[in-house]
């Protein structure tokens, strides 16, 4: 089943304070000094916009650290070092010693099978013999990269286990991680061609869910493959099709999909359709679709409003955006005379910079922006 962690939802005021939290550089915890706390006149016709949040993930190297937990017995931190992946919703709940225990019985099988690592033999055993459900394989990997933590607090370990685990619920039929791994992907790699060459089975899987012509998350992914592929004809009948699949109800890969058929429509100089595609996703308290409209508005008052709340969703893109107009802004006082005004916009400029290298090194990003 997938899951998503939901925004908080509430009303909005007309000057209310927009917060950013960092994730620190060293421990990934939020500290309260590193909040920046701005009160920003919200337009009137953007009040129904709430905030969003978005948690970010990644893509891992295969079997990076193996040699590294031989020497530390399986694993590399105690049971309450999971805290963090712990799961508890109406759906599913999962505390961290069941975690840890399904992490030091997955190294332990991928260590005795070194030489064997690309057999789903050993894979199919170790569910078997654990009870594990695929589901679950796939919801603790999921729920893993979802939650951020730096590299130096364990992150990139993290990234690389939890992409090892839906690797192996996708190599074994789940289809929710066939489709989470073929997004992670064709949104990381700059080759087209990289999921049918270096990922023959999974490219399989992949075109059989597609061709069943039913999955709006199936069809949103080979539209942003045929666009990586340079149709756009086909990638926008694609992205048209998954949204008519997913009308009246929300699908996984739904911000993927409008984003993506909004900047193909703007590109062909459709912005009124553009901008449709932009607001619905922010209507339903999306990051993509504040970045996306910052852009369309970027010479208008209204832009800095819309990054900083695509900014208030971790997409360092945003951030570096604002940054940048900041910094045009601190030209302009400067060439007028204002010292103090160029002093604060330099300063912004430069917060705005630091966090979107904070955010994009300690949290890689959970999706192209395009």
């Amino acid at each position: 089943m997938l899951r998503r962690p939901l925004p908080p939802r509430g009303p909005l005021n007309k000057s209310a304070p927009f917060i950013l939290s960092t994730f620190s550089s060293v421990s990934g915890r939020r500290h309260a000094s590193q909040q920046i706390k701005v009160h920003v006149p919200v337009p009137e016709k953007l009040m129904k916009l709430a905030k969003p949040e978005r948690a970010p993930d990644s893509l891992g190297q295969y079997f990076s650290d193996l040699e590294r937990d031989r020497s530390r017995n399986w694993v590399s931190r105690p049971p309450e070092g999971f805290n963090n992946v712990a799961i508890s919703d109406k759906d599913l709940k999962l505390d961290a010693t069941r975690v840890y225990q399904i992490y030091c019985a997955y190294r332990k099988a991928e260590l005795q099978n070194v030489k064997n690592r690309l057999s789903i033999t050993w894979k199919r055993q170790f569910v078997k013999d654990h009870h594990i459900a695929l589901s679950l394989l796939y919801d603790i990997a999921l729920h893993m990269l979802r939650t951020p933590r730096s590299p130096a607090d364990g992150g990139a370990e993290d990234w690389n286990y939890a992409t090892r685990l839906m690797q192996t619920a996708a190599e074994l039929g789940h289809r929710p991680a066939v489709l989470e791994l073929v997004r992670r992907i064709i949104t990381t790699r700059s080759d087209a061609a990289a999921l049918s060459r270096e990922f023959p089975e999974l490219y399989t899987s992949f075109r059989r869910i597609v061709a069943e012509g039913r999955d709006p998350d199936a069809q949103t992914l080979q539209g942003l493959l045929h666009a990586k592929q340079g149709d756009e004809t086909r990638a926008l009948a694609c992205l048209q099709k998954a949204k008519d699949l997913g009308a009246g109800k929300p699908f996984f890969f739904k911000p993927l999909c409008l984003a993506r058929m909004g900047t193909i429509l703007e590109k062909q100089g459709k912005r009124e359709l553009a901008e449709s595609e932009y607001a619905e996703l922010a209507r339903e308290n999306d990051g993509l679709g504040f970045y996306h409209l910052g852009l369309l508005y970027k010479t208008d008052p209204i832009a800095k409003w819309l990054l900083q709340k695509a900014a208030s969703s971790g997409l360092s893109q945003a951030m570096r955006e604002l940054g940048k107009m900041e910094l045009e802004d601190y030209k302009k006082a400067t060439e007028d005379g204002d010292q103090a005004a160029a002093q604060r916009h330099i300063a912004d400029s430069q917060e705005w910079h630091r966090l979107a290298k904070v955010w994009g090194s300690t949290s890689p990003p959970t999706h192209e922006t395009y």
